[in-house]
C-alpha cells in the first residue's frame, strides 16, 4: 500500500515537472487589407482622429524561447502595440515609441518590448459624398499644405474600371492635384 502512494506521488511529480517545461505561445496580429478585387464597391470614408495629448498610453510583450524557436523582434513590437490599444481601448497609436530589450541565455533568448505614445481614437464617420462644402475646403487647404511641404498626403488605390469623373475617390485626388 505504501509503495503505491509513493508510486502515485512520484508520478504526480514528474508530472508536474514535465509541464512545467512546455512552451506556450501566444501571437496576436492586427491586419488589414486594400479591397481591390473587381465587383467589389466601396465607397471612401472620412473620420475624425480624436488624440488624448494629455495622457501617453503604454503597452508591454515579452517572450522566452529556444533561440531557435524564438518570435522575431518585429513580431515583439507588434505584441507590445496590441497590448497599448486594446488595454486603452483605442484605435490607433500615435508616435509610438519602442524600447526592445533582447536577453541571450545560452540557448534560451528572452525579448522584452515595451510602447508608449499617445492614444487615438476614429470618431464621426462620414461617407465622401457627404462631405459639406467647409469640410471639402478643409480637405483641399490640407492637401496645399501638404504639397508645399513635400508631405504626402493620401495614397489611394483604384482598379482600372473606377476611372469616371464622378467616381468620389477621383474626386479627392483631382482635388489634392493627382491624376485621374
Amino acid at each position: 500500500m505504501r509503495t503505491t502512494k509513493n508510486f502515485a506521488l512520484i508520478l504526480c511529480l514528474l508530472a508536474l515537472f514535465i509541464q512545467s517545461c512546455s512552451t506556450t505561445k501566444v501571437y496576436t496580429t492586427v491586419k488589414s487589407q486594400d479591397i481591390s478585387q473587381n465587383g467589389i464597391l466601396t465607397q471612401p470614408k472620412i473620420a475624425n482622429l480624436s488624440i488624448d495629448a494629455k495622457r501617453k498610453i503604454n503597452g508591454k510583450s515579452t517572450a522566452r524561447a529556444k533561440i531557435t524557436n524564438c518570435p522575431t523582434v518585429e513580431e515583439m513590437k507588434h505584441q507590445a502595440e496590441y497590448d497599448a490599444l486594446k488595454t486603452n481601448n483605442a484605435d490607433v497609436l500615435i508616435e509610438p515609441i519602442f524600447k526592445v530589450t533582447v536577453t541571450d541565455m545560452g540557448k534560451i533568448r528572452e525579448i522584452t518590448a515595451e510602447v508608449s505614445g499617445y492614444a487615438g481614437t476614429y470618431t464621426e464617420f462620414k461617407d465622401f459624398n457627404a462631405l459639406t462644402k467647409d469640410e471639402v475646403e478643409s480637405l483641399k487647404a490640407y492637401a496645399d499644405f501638404c504639397k508645399e511641404n513635400g508631405t504626402p498626403v493620401l495614397k489611394i488605390k483604384t482598379d482600372s474600371e473606377a476611372n469616371s469623373s464622378t467616381n468620389p475617390i477621383n474626386a479627392l485626388k483631382k482635388m489634392m492635384g493627382g491624376k485621374k
